[in-house]
């Protein structure tokens, strides 16, 4: 039977007080396992809607399910090996605006709705021109929100304390500012008049958070449950949430409570620097290189005797050294991070973290990089060959990996295919690697003007293309 309300025993429907943008399986382990939490334990009594359009059924399925779903809890609590399994029901129903948009706006006029989540991936949090404010809905997360709040403005008729609290859980950097200037930006563009704007920054608290939890995908070896639920998930015991810019809501915030694992600071960049580029970092770096070798889960990344010491070396001696924080707490963090990744219950498969690679090691590594070599005059060697093999990556095919399903912005993938086509004609490595780092639209500079960087990669590329990876990974030294 499938998993719903009518087959199990849950808590009744609560007020939607949490508008969601983004169903994938982070923010169902992650944000709704803290408001169930909060339901159970703090009298919170609110439930979410999601807003969900990336995936044409995803909304469905949710539906299907009336927002109920299992969630379970793997790895080391209190210094043991536990499992736990809770069924989540704090989801009241899942949106899909470019099907029902006149659904999606109606959310803003609930009247109990007061916080607002996302996790549209690092690609998500952007501008782009050509909206219109007549789209039914925006194109991007930024656009769809601001027609949200829109609606909540005049559903309130401005009323300075009904605005939201916003809490975008994206991992760029000050994601709650960007956010809120992106959002500007767009009253702007639209001509949505100055008391809107006003409204806009001042009833709303765009907060900037950094959230932590490996949450792996859809369980390979799921356990037996006495029903069918299609969006079982999976995630560790560990999760920090750290949120900035909440000064004026602290008391009103749900989420502030001693048993969360919920900081609330005045500053985010030495939390952001420590986790982005130890935890985050490691992933999207260690992604092509181990995939290119035949790996395909973390845990099997950090149990290979070659795999395991490039992460252990790409940790301790290129990104450490580049995080402004004392070096023991760097290493106690990066220790915690590598029992992590060895999680005897999660396969956190590799193809799950490879989806927008290529905005994520803008976002994570390429910062590593370029501090590294502003700091030693030296290109930093594991990040420099975990760049070439991302590379490799994106040509779509690899030696005993014949087809990579790559899931990026199209035209990334299409400019990488056009350049591996040509390569495939000329077979001119040089012009290749140059083509591919030089394009702004992807890494947000010209990696190319670094002719260090680009030579090193440009061998590193014919190399890997020889079938010399493995060679590279085991021999290379930092």
């Amino acid at each position: 039977m499938l998993l719903n309300r009518h087959n199990v025993v849950v808590a009744e429907l609560r007020p939607i007080k949490v508008i969601q943008f983004g169903a994938g399986n982070f923010l169902r382990a992650f944000a709704e396992y803290l408001i169930q939490s909060a339901n159970e334990h703090f009298g919170f009594n609110g439930n979410v809607a999601i807003v969900q359009y990336v995936s044409p059924h995803g909304a469905s399925q949710i539906n299907q399910q009336d927002g109920l779903y299992t969630l379970l809890l793997q790895g080391i609590k209190d210094g043991v090996a536990v499992q736990e399994k809770q069924i989540i029901d704090c989801v009241t129903q899942a949106i899909n605006p470019n099907l029902d948009y006149q659904a999606f706006l109606a959310l803003a006029d609930l009247p109990e709705v007061r916080y607002i989540i996302s996790n549209t991936t690092e690609a998500g949090i952007v501008f782009n021109p050509t909206d219109k404010f007549s789209d039914m809905p925006a194109s991007t997360f930024p656009a769809k929100l601001v027609q949200l709040l829109y609606r909540r403005f005049t559903s309130v008729k401005g009323n300075i304390n009904k605005g939201f609290i916003i809490l975008p859980c994206e991992l760029i950097e000050n994601n709650g500012l960007c956010l809120k200037q992106i959002c500007a930006q767009y009253a702007d563009l639209w001509e949505l008049g100055n008391d809107f704007k006003l409204w806009l920054n001042n009833a709303n608290h765009f907060c900037s958070t950094l959230v932590d939890r490996i949450v792996p995908g859809f369980p390979k070896n799921a356990p037996e449950l006495g029903y069918e639920d299609k969006l079982l998930t999976m995630a560790e015991q560990y999760y920090s949430w750290i949120i900035a810019d909440a000064e004026k809501i602290k008391d009103e915030l749900i989420f502030n409570q001693e048993a969360f694992n919920v900081k609330l600071v005045g500053d985010l960049t030495v939390y952001r620097d420590l986790k982005v580029r130890i935890l985050n970092g490691t992933h999207s770096a260690l992604v092509p290189i181990a995939y290119l070798l035949g790996i395909d889960t973390v845990r099997e990344a950090v149990e290979d005797l070659r795999v395991g010491k490039f992460i252990r070396q790409l940790i301790f001696n290129e990104i450490v050294p580049t995080i402004k924080i004392e070096a023991h707490e760097c290493e106690e963090f990066a220790d915690d991070v590598l029992e992590r990744f060895a999680n005897p219950f999660i396969e956190h498969r590799l193809m799950s973290i490879a989806l927008n690679s290529l905005a994520k090691f803008k976002t994570r590594d390429l910062p590593i990089i370029l501090d590294y070599q502003a700091q030693f005059k030296r290109a930093p060697a594991h990040l420099t060959l975990s760049l070439a093999a991302l590379l490799v990556f994106y040509r779509g095919s690899f030696a005993e990996r014949e087809q990579i399903d790559l899931v990026d912005d199209a035209q990334f993938i299409s400019y990488f295919k056009s350049s591996w086509d040509e390569f495939a004609i000329d077979e001119n490595i040089d012009k290749l690697t140059n083509q591919l780092l030089r394009n702004e639209s992807v890494w947000g500079v010209d990696l190319s003007k670094s002719i260090q960087l680009t030579e090193a990669i440009g061998k590193y590329v014919g190399k890997i293309l020889a079938g010399g990876l493995a060679k590279l990974v085991e021999e290379l030294d930092t």
